[in-house]
Parts: C-alpha cells; sequence; structure tokens
C-alpha cells in the first residue's frame, strides 16, 4: 500500500514538472526544421535549440521567446549530442524531452508523452522509437528489432535503447555532461547507457500509427545512412551496453521479441 502510494504522489510529481525540450538542427535541414519548430516549442515551457553549423542565430528562431538558441561554436562541437548539453544547465527537476529536426510531432505529443512517463513514476527512459537487440549481436543493423516511431504499438515495452529524438526523461532521474561522450554516432546507444549506470528502464510507449510522421529519411547525413555503410562502432556499443545489462531480460520480458 505504503509503495503504491509512494509512486502515485511520484507520478503526480511528474506530471506537474516543467516541461522543458531540446532539439539540435543544421543548415542542411532547413526546410524539415522550419516545419518542427512551430509544432513543438509552443508545447514546452523553454525549447533549448543546439545550432550546429550555423554563423549566429536565424531571425525564425528568435521569433520564438521561448526558445534558448546555443550556437555550436561556442559551446563545443557535439553535433546531434547537444541536445544533451542544456541538463548541464539546469538548476531545478524537469522533464526533459528531445526532439529531431525531421520528425512531425501532434499537438499533443508532450502532453502524451510526459503521461507516458508519469505512468512509469518518472523512473524510466520513455519514447516512441526504440530497439531490441538479438542474438548474435554481429551488427547493430542487421540484429535487432526496431519500434519505428511511425508503426503502431498496442501497448508499452520495455526495450534496451530509446531513440533520442523521441524521448523524455526525469532530470533529477538522469542527468549528464553529453560532452563527455566518446566523439561517434551513438547517442540512442550513449543515452541508453546513461539510463543503465543508474538502472532505469527503457521504454516504448503505445501510439497508433502515423501519430508520428517522419519528413524525410535516409537523408545523406544522417545517422541512419552512415550505419549502413559501417556500424562496427555501434555493433561494439551495443555489446558494451548488454555487458552492463549481464544478460538480465527486460523488466521479465525475453530480450528478443
Amino acid at each position: 500500500m505504503l509503495r503504491k502510494l509512494v509512486r502515485w504522489v511520484e507520478s503526480r510529481g511528474i506530471a506537474r514538472r516543467p516541461r522543458i525540450g531540446s532539439m539540435a538542427t543544421m543548415p542542411a535541414r532547413a526546410e524539415s526544421f522550419a516545419r518542427v519548430l512551430p509544432a513543438v516549442a509552443t508545447q514546452v515551457e523553454r525549447l533549448y535549440l543546439y545550432l550546429d553549423g550555423f554563423a549566429s542565430v536565424p531571425d525564425s528562431v528568435r521569433a520564438f521567446a521561448n526558445v534558448v538558441p546555443l550556437l555550436a561554436h561556442e559551446h563545443g562541437d557535439l553535433h546531434a549530442a547537444g541536445r544533451f548539453l542544456p541538463l548541464t544547465m539546469m538548476r531545478e527537476p524537469c522533464v526533459f524531452i528531445v526532439f529531431d529536426d525531421d520528425i512531425l510531432y501532434p499537438p499533443t505529443y508532450v502532453h502524451e508523452i510526459v503521461g507516458g512517463l508519469a505512468a512509469f513514476a518518472g523512473r524510466a527512459v520513455v519514447g516512441y522509437h526504440a530497439n531490441v537487440f538479438r542474438p548474435p549481436y554481429q551488427s547493430y543493423v542487421r540484429d535487432r528489432h526496431c519500434y519505428h516511431f511511425a508503426a503502431a504499438l498496442a501497448a508499452p515495452r520495455p526495450v534496451h535503447s530509446v531513440g533520442a529524438g523521441t524521448a523524455a526523461f526525469d532530470s533529477a532521474r538522469l542527468s549528464f555532461d553529453p560532452a563527455a561522450w566518446p566523439r561517434i554516432r551513438g547517442n540512442d546507444l550513449m543515452l541508453a547507457m546513461e539510463a543503465e549506470r543508474r538502472g532505469l528502464p527503457r521504454i516504448a510507449l503505445a501510439r497508433p500509427a502515423g501519430w508520428l510522421a517522419p519528413l524525410r529519411e535516409l537523408q545523406p547525413d544522417s545517422v541512419y545512412a552512415a550505419l549502413l555503410a559501417d556500424d562496427r562502432q555501434q555493433t561494439a556499443m551495443v555489446k558494451a551496453l548488454l555487458e552492463m545489462n549481464s544478460g538480465r531480460s527486460l523488466n521479465g520480458v525475453p530480450a528478443a521479441p
């Protein structure tokens, strides 16, 4: 009874936390970014925007009073990992919500993902794009089951990693400095490792098909395009993550669906 009461109190606390968003973009993504920014900026109290490859802050960004621009040349060359830099600036706990610049988010997105996190009392990293890795663990791309964010999912599922661009978590339970990460393309896996160190499960949240929509996929400069060419570093990271997990099943659910 006491445990249920504690979880109820924690869930209520998550629902009341400030909702802070973060996103990274670069000049090559101007077309999709122009659609994503107004869709997400209005859903959060503050949106940090890591500007990778920009000499100055675009006027279109300055038009939003709640957007805090972070120019890469002033804050370190972190590329997409710059989305997590605001965690080093937080003074009070918040629900930290990470966005991609090429996904179209519905008007209820933040409300729904915060509700999904509250359902786990903030004791998880939740999201809509996720992976479960399967034997023989010889390829990050091939040896996995991907819950794509645009596909339907009937019920929440425990997973090994959540896609950073659809992730949310309680900053009081998970905070880190992305500048300490190795300079490889592996935000999702690094986020999973940070969560694993703190004993936080990763959860893919339920949603109907098409609730989230890709604006562009397989851009030449995308992480996935690079992985199709060479995923050896990410495969090594998967093995390191699974070693941290010590072969345990995911919350009682077998690791391979």
